[in-house]
């Protein structure tokens, strides 16, 4: 009787209001009653799991749109990374400095070890005029680096076998880039008029050490207000810089 009762109190809530008697005669008996109902749940629980469905399917969906966004990401960073310049190892530094003329192997660690190692301790020591030696340490990369500049200074006019001493007195060099740092220089020193600029640069490396064009007008600019003849310019230039 109770289970009859549950099952009237269910039915007056799903059916409009009606009596209560006219809602028993749906009932042929507690049997289908109680088939009706469980065929209710059954329905309830397919229709629940086939919500959770479409919803675990919708989220998968959204997992699988974003995923393209990652890969492009991936794409984007591999790409740069193929991009950057893989450094040379000490061994290939070493050897390359060898073959331009630089016998001595501590004087190869050095050049390399200023150039490369920010933390330098050679950076503190003062070469053998003096002056303490300050360099941008960065990876080196002997094809896009360090071959570049050789490559350009011979093109210039300097001899093989002056390279060496230029490097070792002017050992940030190897590091320069070729359009935006000495090629600017080469440039600025034509205008002024400083006819072989390969002898001033063998004569004075260190002008390549000039952080810009800038500095070295204004050098030049000084010079010639004081009235300052040409060859004083280009021989200030060459033993004083």
């Amino acid at each position: 009787m109770a289970v009859l009762g549950i099952v009237i109190i269910t039915l007056c809530g799903t059916l409009n209001a009606a009596p209560i008697a006219s809602r028993l005669r749906f009932i042929p008996n507690f049997q289908a009653a109680k088939h009706s109902a469980a065929g209710q749940g059954v329905r309830m629980r397919a229709i629940v799991r086939g919500c959770r469905e479409k919803r675990s399917l919708f989220g998968g969906m959204q997992k699988r749109n974003r995923q393209p966004h990652r890969s492009l990401t991936s794409f984007a960073d591999a790409t740069a990374k193929s991009d950057r310049r893989t450094p040379s190892t000490f061994e290939e530094l070493d050897g390359y400095l060898a073959t331009i003329g630089i016998e001595n192997r501590n004087e190869r660690a050095r050049l390399i070890d200023l150039n490369t190692n920010p933390n330098s301790l050679f950076a503190s020591v003062s070469n053998k005029k003096g002056s303490k030696v300050y360099i941008k340490a960065r990876p080196l990369n002997l094809d896009h680096d360090v071959k570049p500049v050789i490559r350009y200074l011979s093109a210039l006019g300097v001899k093989k076998d002056e390279i060496p001493s230029m490097i070792i007195a002017q050992p940030a060099m190897i590091g320069y880039d070729v359009e935006t740092h000495i090629k600017p220089l080469v440039d600025c020193l034509e205008d002024i008029g400083v006819e072989n600029i390969s002898r001033l640069l063998v004569r004075r490396p260190t002008i390549l050490g000039l952080s810009n064009t800038q500095s070295l007008n204004k050098i030049v600019d000084y010079l010639k207000s004081v009235d300052t003849p040409l060859d004083k310019i280009i021989e200030y230039l060459s033993t004083s810089l």
